[in-house]
């Protein structure tokens, strides 16, 4: 059964913009899309020397429940920009519903772009996250809990955000909860998605370092990181439809406290001058904060032992 994209407002030429520009571009448009068309507020955003970092936004307050989720995919790539998406022009009346690019490595992760544009088009109205230099380790969210230690100080501590959404896993109807171990917040979503073990995205580090539940949703694409990855429109909009269902469900809870992380008791200490995945390190300093480190011989010796190669 093929699904029409369309009831979204999704068109082609919003796939074409959002998933063949740079990230400062799909940036610039998702900020008209939420401020301009949807009356979001742009709470912080970061671009230094022409590279995005993150960006955050809040929705209009009227629409601010108190009992809100917060929604995050990442703009970069591994694409280098420049591929044809001709298919894109006929996409929308495919049969298949299968959309591919030429020299792949683009899905991942603007299919999470394109289902925020989804579900805010569908009248749900999450805080937002959009982070840069996921691919390369997480860059965009380390540098957004290095400038803000906690959620409170990013959207205001009015603002009882429940939990961090990814939507940046592939596959279809698949949840990733990293090193998270709280089975009631699972079951909120595994009674929809199948847990699978993940490797590393921007929710295993904004989770730990802001104290708040998170979990990694599928968004249809497959193949990521390699020249045949393809994005699967129905798989799309199913993993959408679950998750509005989630959303919804989360207004409902009326939680005085929001749902915190609860995992393998570890922080995550960071080297800002090589933020790469063998320079992510978890270890247990028996404090609640998150401390970010500048050079490698500041590191503690918990966490050469979890990492010795660094």
């Amino acid at each position: 059964m093929t699904v029409n994209i369309k009831r979204y407002g999704i068109t082609d030429k919003i796939i074409h913009t959002v998933c063949t520009s740079p990230p400062e571009e799909v940036f610039d448009f998702m900020e008209d899309f939420l401020v301009n068309e949807h009356g979001y507020s742009l709470v912080d955003s970061c671009i230094e020397e022409g590279t995005f970092y993150y960006a955050a936004f809040a929705p209009n307050d009227i629409y601010a429940y108190e009992d809100e989720v917060c929604l995050v995919a990442h703009l970069d790539t591994i694409g280098t920009y420049d591929a044809d998406l001709r298919v894109v022009q006929s996409i929308l009346e495919e049969e298949e519903g299968c959309l591919m690019h030429n020299g792949g490595g683009y899905f991942d992760d603007r299919a999470g772009v394109l289902g925020i544009i989804a579900l805010v088009n569908d009248d749900c109205h999450p805080y937002i996250i959009l982070t840069g230099e996921e691919e390369v380790g997480c860059v965009g969210a380390i540098k957004l809990v290095h400038d803000y230690p906690t959620i409170d100080l990013l959207f205001g501590d009015e603002n009882l955000i429940q939990c961090l959404i990814e939507l940046d896993r592939q596959g279809v109807l698949e949840v990733v909860f990293y090193d998270l171990v709280y089975p009631e917040f699972e079951k909120i979503f595994t009674r929809a998605f199948d847990k699978k073990q993940g490797s590393f995205t921007d929710i295993a580090v904004l989770g730990p370092s802001w104290e708040i539940a998170a979990a990694n949703i599928s968004v249809g694409y497959y193949c990521e990181h390699s020249p045949q990855e393809f994005f699967l429109i129905e798989d799309f909009c199913l993993n959408i439809n679950k998750i509005y269902d989630i959303i919804c469900e989360f207004h409902g809870y009326n939680k005085e406290d929001r749902w915190e992380y609860k995992g393998l008791n570890t922080r995550c200490v960071f080297l800002t001058n090589k933020p790469k995945y063998s320079n992510v390190i978890r270890y247990t300093p028996g404090t609640k904060t998150t401390t970010v480190y500048e050079e490698e011989e500041d590191l503690p010796n918990e966490a050469h032992s979890v990492y010795p190669d660094v």
